[in-house]
């Protein structure tokens, strides 16, 4: 049995979620999309997860928030932040808090694919995506 890697995209931008979610599916992943606050404690509370990628900006709740979740209930092992912008200040926030790395807004398929690869070795190290 192989064991396929949970990913959760969270973004209140549906068109990322979809997009990140096709492409990651398409390299082996099982995906979970949440597009607001509701959505992603939901989607925490059925599973736990190898890589969350979440959005800075939201309306609801910011990145910086959700990683404060996610670290004090364990429920992922490996967090990516995306955005257009981050402070350095902000950056240096985010790893504090243990994030891994920042995907900068627009990104392309292949630094996606390397940053979901490197989060995965993060996460699960010995296991490798099929694409």
């Amino acid at each position: 049995m192989n064991y396929l890697p949970r990913l959760l995209v969270l973004d209140d931008e549906r068109a990322i979620t979809r997009i990140v979610g096709l492409l990651a599916a398409r390299l082996g992943w099982r995906v979970t999309e949440a597009h607001s606050r509701n959505s992603f404690l939901q989607a925490l509370s059925h599973t736990s997860y190898d890589v969350v990628l979440t959005d800075y900006n939201m309306p609801e709740m910011n990145g910086l928030e959700a990683v404060c979740h996610l670290r004090k209930s364990g429920f992922a092992k490996t967090v990516l932040v995306m955005s257009s912008s981050l402070s350095g200040a902000l950056k240096k926030d985010f790893k504090k808090l243990g994030v891994l790395d920042f995907l900068e807004k627009p990104f392309d398929r292949e630094e996606l694919e390397s940053q979901l690869g490197n989060a995965l070795q993060n996460s699960c190290p010995g296991l490798s995506l099929a694409g």
